[in-house]
């Protein structure tokens, strides 16, 4: 499965040198803030939050690592981690768009897809 965000393009127009370029046109302020954010210590307990939570990660994500979310997860009681084989940090919601949005939907995932897991 092509990584469309990662190299290719998406609808042969959108490339990620554009999706770049794009993610900065208001500054930098935003960027900083997020990278800010990922290296620090949550200010909320986890264990406390109670609303159904699911997430969706590739194993292949070096900007947010699934070990990273894997610890997080496991003190989330209400977290459900789906991640997939192949996919990367863009890939995943880009090559699995209409699956996730089934999910999110209610509709459960047709049992266990090659390269697919659900914690």
């Amino acid at each position: 499965m092509t990584d469309c965000l990662e190299g290719a393009t998406l609808s042969g127009a959108m490339s990620s040198d554009w999706l770049r370029r794009d993610s900065l046109r208001q500054g930098t302020r935003g960027t900083a803030w997020d990278m800010a954010l990922d290296v620090r210590e949550f200010d909320i307990r986890l264990d406390e939050i109670c609303i159904p939570l699911r997430l969706f990660y590739g194993e292949r994500d070096i900007t947010a690592p699934t070990a990273r979310v894997r610890r997080v997860v496991a003190v989330l009681p209400t977290a459900r981690l789906t991640t997939y084989e192949h996919g990367a940090h863009r890939s995943t919601l880009c090559n699995r768009c209409e699956e996730i949005a089934h999910v999110l939907a209610g509709e459960p995932l047709a049992g266990e897809k090659a390269g697919l897991r659900i914690v």
